[in-house]
């Protein structure tokens, strides 16, 4: 399932909390903590820094209640699953919104940035530390893509990301693939490589798959 979380309210924005998670799990409390303030640094203005002091300072001071938050979602769903998706986005609205004073109607919409980092993770490093910013447009194309297709929210949408994600990192380990395998062509002169590999292709489907 679609593993990006961020909510969008009318006078409230919500990070994904999925943006240090791994695609698979839930995020950590201190990740919801994190998202909590960084939206409440965004409402509150200069008033955050006399109430909270800095990001990480706020997030000590809101651990307790992202842990009461996290643990309550283990509670009602399996991390991981859109039960406790929902769970974790409606409790960081309402907190946010409780502190902040404001309303809004929620709706689940995903970010650039956490689909970026969602490739990145299935990649495994393989295109460095800068994997999200030679990511990011591919990452675009998949919001807008699957934004066309279904409601964000729905369970239509999560399963359009999910193949779009998908989709993307397969692109990309075929492209990593055959850059590889064209300079191993180029270091082990043709003969070698043949030898090696058969062709480029075998060493490219090899490379993708590996």
């Amino acid at each position: 399932m679609f593993r990006v979380l961020a909510v969008v309210a009318t006078t409230l924005l919500v990070p994904t909390v999925a943006q240090a998670a791994q695609r698979d799990n839930g995020p950590a409390a201190a990740q919801v903590a994190a998202q909590i303030c960084s939206n409440l640094q965004q409402q509150l203005g200069s008033t955050f820094a006399s109430t909270y002091g800095s990001l990480g300072q706020c997030g000590q001071q809101l651990a307790g209640q992202a842990q009461t938050l996290v643990d309550g979602c283990t509670a009602q769903g399996q991390p991981g699953t859109d039960v406790y998706r929902q769970c974790i986005q409606s409790g960081i609205t309402e907190a946010v919104q409780k502190i902040t004073g404001t309303t809004g109607t929620t709706t689940v919409t995903p970010s650039a940035a956490a689909v970026a980092e969602d490739i990145c993770n299935d990649l495994h490093g393989a295109l460095g530390s800068t994997c999200e910013a030679k990511v990011a447009a591919t990452a675009k194309t998949v919001i807008a893509g699957c934004v066309a297709k279904a409601q964000p929210g729905t369970s239509a949408f999560s399963q359009c990301m999910d193949s779009a994600i998908d989709a993307a990192v397969k692109a990309q380990r075929k492209t990593i693939a055959k850059q590889t395998c064209a300079s191993l062509q180029h270091k082990l002169g043709k003969s070698a490589f043949a030898k090696k590999y058969g062709s480029l292709a075998k060493c490219q489907a090899k490379k993708a798959n590996g």
